[in-house]
C-alpha cells in the first residue's frame, strides 16, 4: 500500500509541504504529515517511528534549515536504513533552494540520486503540479503498474476529483491516447487533470 512520509523542516513547513499535502489529499494518496498526525503531548520520536513504519516512501523536502535540524535528519536516516535492509530506493528528495553540493556536504549518500528541485522556498506557478505528477509516475512504475493496473484505479476512484474521473478513465482506456509507454501517458493524464 503506497503511504507517504512527508519530511521536512519548520522554515518550508507552511508554503511548500502544506500546499504538496492539499494535493495529495486532492488525489486521494494516503500520507504521513506531523501536523496532521502529532498533538500536544504526544510522544514525538514514537509518533514519527510509527509514520515511518506505516509508510511505504519518504518525500523528503530538504532545504539549509533542514540539513542542521535534528528530526528531519533522523527520518532520513531512519529511511535510509530501511532502504538497506529492503534493498530498494524509498526516499524521493526534492531540493527547496539550495544546491545539490550543499546536500551532499551533510547527506553524502544521496549523491548521484535522482532529485526534484524547487528553486526558491515557495512554489512557482506549474512546480508543485509538476513534481506532484513525477512522483506518482514514479510510484506507479515501482508498482509495476503495467501488471497491476488496480494501483491506478485506487489513485483514481479515492479521489475527491471525481467529476473529471469519467473523463480521465474514457482517455486512460482509449488505445488511440495512450502512447506504447503507459508512464508517459500516465504524465501526460496527470498534467490534463492539473490543468481542469
Amino acid at each position: 500500500m503506497i503511504q507517504l512520509f512527508l519530511s521536512h523542516s519548520k522554515s518550508i513547513k507552511a508554503n511548500i509541504v502544506i500546499p504538496f499535502s492539499n494535493d495529495l489529499s486532492l488525489l486521494g494518496l494516503p500520507y504521513w504529515f506531523d501536523r496532521a498526525i502529532i498533538s500536544s503531548g504526544d510522544n514525538i520520536y514514537s509518533s514519527i517511528m510509527g509514520g515511518i513504519d506505516l509508510s511505504s516512501h519518504c518525500i523528503a523536502f530538504i532545504d539549509d534549515t533542514y540539513l542542521h535540524s535534528e528530526w528531519p535528519l533522523r527520518e532520513l536516516e531512519f529511511f535510509h536504513e530501511k532502504e538497506i535492509q529492503n534493498r530498494t530506493t524509498l526516499i524521493i528528495p526534492v531540493f527547496c533552494g539550495i544546491r545539490k553540493e550543499t546536500v551532499y556536504d551533510t547527506v553524502p549518500w544521496l549523491k548521484d540520486r535522482a532529485f526534484e528541485k524547487i528553486e526558491q522556498n515557495i512554489y512557482k506557478t506549474g512546480e508543485r503540479e509538476r513534481i506532484v505528477c513525477r512522483i506518482i509516475n514514479r510510484l506507479l512504475y515501482e508498482l509495476n503498474i503495467d501488471s497491476d493496473i488496480s494501483v491506478l484505479e485506487q489513485l483514481l476512484l479515492y479521489s475527491p476529483i471525481l467529476p473529471f474521473y469519467n473523463m480521465f478513465n474514457v482517455l486512460y482506456n482509449s488505445k488511440y491516447y495512450l502512447s506504447s509507454d503507459l508512464r508517459l501517458s500516465c504524465i501526460e493524464l496527470c498534467n490534463i487533470l492539473s490543468l481542469l
